[in-house]
This record gives C-alpha cells, structure tokens and sequence, in this order.
C-alpha cells in the first residue's frame, strides 16, 4: 500500500535538487547553479554574434539566462529542414564535435492532420537548440560560435 511517507519519485528528485542548490558545496548547490549562469551567459553571447554574420536566415530566440538557446529558421520553408540538418551534420563532424539538436515541430504526421482538422495554426518553422551547462569555459563558447558559423556557412553553399 503507498503510503504518504513514501513521495513519488518525482517529488524526491524534486527534493533533492532543492536541497542541492541550497548547500554551500563547492561542487553541487550553488556553486554549480552560478556556473550554469555564466555559462549561459557565454553560448548566448556566442551564439548572437554567430546569427549577426550568419549565412543563413536564422533568428536567437532564446534570452542570456536560459540553458537551452534556439535558433528557429526564418527563410524559405521548404529549405529550412535540409539546411538546418546540414548545420546538425556539420557540428557533429567538426572537430567540436558540437551536438546540435534538429527541433522539427511538424514532424508528427498525425499532429499536423488533427491540427489542420481543428484549425490550429501551423507549426512553427525548425529550429535548432543548444544547451549549456556548468561545466562550458568560456574556451569552449568561442568554438561553439565559430564552430556554428562555419556549419551555417558551408550550408548555404
């Protein structure tokens, strides 16, 4: 019989994480939590100067404090899957070996019919996303940057 006393895992990892961000540990709670910030921080700055001299019509969307950055495709249609999936390729062959993830809202073929059926509005255009984490240097940021650059620029070639 559950019981109470015994909270959904969920709620225990809930838990643990708050208890963790609230110890002074030099490896866990707060420390890392500012870590993550300043990280952040530095894959925005990186990424906004990549976008500014891309060869691509791409747009950030996401704001400096956030872990997870997007950049959703803003030209043709039809050109935004294969060209966003060669900037994908290209990272992940770089020497980086950088991994950007393909975010490709109108994939689900049984979504979009029932969303056309009920008159919702279209998808939103493919994106791409990046994460940060505590452990990024701001080293690591710059070659995120160019590393993008150059996938962006080899795409629309």
């Amino acid at each position: 019989c559950f019981t109470c006393s015994a909270p959904p895992v969920c709620c225990a990892a809930a838990g643990a994480t708050i208890d963790d961000i609230a110890s002074g540990e030099l490896e866990g709670g707060a420390a890392r939590r500012e870590a993550l910030q300043q990280s952040c921080g530095w894959l925005h700055d990186e990424l906004r100067d990549a976008v500014a001299e891309a060869a691509l019509p791409v747009k950030l969307l996401s704001c400096r404090d956030s872990y997870v950055q997007h950049l959703r495709w803003e030209g043709v249609a039809s050109e935004g899957e294969t060209k966003l999936r060669q900037v994908v390729e290209y990272c992940k062959a770089s020497s980086a070996s950088l991994q950007v993830q393909l975010c490709l809202p109108g994939a689900c073929g049984p979504e979009a019919a029932f969303g056309a059926k009920i008159g919702a509005p279209p998808s939103p255009a493919p994106s791409l996303r990046l994460c940060a984490c505590a452990s990024l240097t701001p080293g690591m940021a710059t070659l995120a940057g160019t590393t993008l650059r150059e996938a962006m620029q080899q795409a629309s070639a």
